[in-house]
């Protein structure tokens, strides 16, 4: 069977010209798509039951995302119960056998109430005036008359460094656990899992340092925290390891990507640039505009528990559905012209974040480091411009940001 999107097996790769070039434009494809059928069914090889459904329309993918009988547990899709010999551990068990996008209620209830005090709004508000200080100092390294690369100058090491100050890791170990972690989101879905699963090895054993070290040490930080709940019985070895690699990961990989791709878009729609230089007030507006517009994470996945509906389609038991967030984020019954960037958009109910009980935690955070983001360097560089508009990309199709983006200040 052949693999596409990051390691799941997609009959739908068989489809002749329809995903030629979806690394660099899968919006084309996904609109196809989404105009066939918002549930876009695929069978098993063999013509045999429908293995996984596409979601591609906004109202499916709404409903996807609420249904009470779709599971983030991966290993109860027959697809992934069949080849998960092929398929990497990190695809299977996103951030572990027991993280938090791994498990279901009463698990995940017990497992969010504890990460979400991570990012609880006084945590954020407290991490701002840093933030903006980060941003700052990062930027003073770039000389005005030369070029640096918007994405492995900045948006890699600006997040990692934000993380690290939220966990409590030291910031001059931002450079070896960045990679890692980009390692583990981006390797995971390759042909060899080999490197990702080295990467994973390293962060687990750095982790678990430092969490031996808020056992004897606490502070006021994000591990000190786990480390209380763990002493405290309401997190066991396996949880609290689990969620100190997914807020790490997760923390920082993501908004590399809103940065990055982010700058790429204002670059390709200059009356946007220009317009939010004019009104800076419109920042706010402008993050979420660009995180509809080319979602992070592209996709979220889920698993029929019985046979049931998505938007009226019929989905069996045991199927599993990939949430295109990307296609539902430019769905024309949700967006007026959707293909079009507009950072003063006012109706904007983005599928981005997800919705419901599986809500990103980390969205709060995202946003506030993506306006700092836009804020420093455009006050900073009057005349940023881009060197090349079609940069190269990660070679992932779920985490989707360019690898470079070279700029002129």
């Amino acid at each position: 069977m052949p693999s596409a999107l990051d390691g799941t097996p997609l009959v739908l790769m068989e489809r002749p010209g329809q995903f030629s070039g979806l690394l660099e434009h899968p919006f084309d494809a996904y609109r196809r798509l989404r105009n066939a059928d918002p549930v876009y069914a695929i069978p098993a090889a063999g013509g045999e039951d429908t293995e996984i459904y596409l979601v591609t329309g906004y109202e499916a993918a709404r409903q996807a995302h609420l249904h009470p009988d779709l599971s983030v547990e991966r290993m109860k899709a027959r697809v992934i119960r069949r080849y998960q010999h092929a398929l990497p551990d990190m695809f299977v068990f996103p951030g572990g056998r027991k993280s938090i996008s791994s498990v279901d209620p009463p698990a995940h209830t017990r497992l969010r109430k504890i990460a979400i005090k991570a990012f609880t709004p006084r945590r954020v508000a407290q991490l701002q005036a840093s933030t903006v200080e980060t941003a700052r100092q990062l930027v003073k390294s770039f000389r005005r008359g030369t070029t640096f690369d918007l994405v492995k100058d900045f948006a890699e090491p600006f997040p990692a460094i934000v993380i690290a100050q939220l966990l409590g890791l030291p910031t001059e170990d931002r450079d070896e656990f960045r990679f890692h972690a980009s390692q583990v989101f981006v390797q995971m879905g390759q042909t060899s899992p080999s490197a990702a699963m080295r990467s994973l090895s390293w962060l687990s054993d750095y982790l678990r340092e430092h969490i031996a070290q808020r056992r004897t040490s606490r502070r006021d930080d994000v591990l000190s925290t786990l480390a209380a709940n763990h002493e405290e019985g309401t997190l066991d070895e396996e949880e609290i390891l689990g969620m100190a690699i997914l807020l790490l990961t997760a923390g920082h990989e993501t908004t590399t990507n809103l940065i990055g791709s982010g700058f790429l878009h204002l670059f390709r729609f200059p009356e946007e640039l220009d317009r939010l230089r004019r009104q800076p007030e419109l920042v706010e507006g402008a993050v979420e505009e660009l995180l509809r517009f080319d979602p992070p994470l592209q996709t979220n996945f889920r698993v029929a528990t019985t046979d049931l509906e998505i938007d009226g389609a019929p989905v069996a038991k045991g199927g599993f559905v990939v949430i295109v967030i990307g296609a539902a984020n430019r769905d024309p019954a949700q967006f007026s012209d959707p293909e079009r960037l507009d950072i003063g958009r006012e109706k904007n109910d983005h599928l981005t974040f997800g919705v419901g009980r599986h809500f990103c935690i980390g969205a709060a955070l995202a946003r506030m480091e993506g306006r700092v983001a836009l804020r420093v360097l455009l006050d900073t560089f009057e005349t940023m411009r881009p060197v090349t508009l079609s940069p190269a990309r990660r070679p992932s199709l779920i985490l989707r940001g360019p690898a470079t983006l070279p700029v002129l200040v």
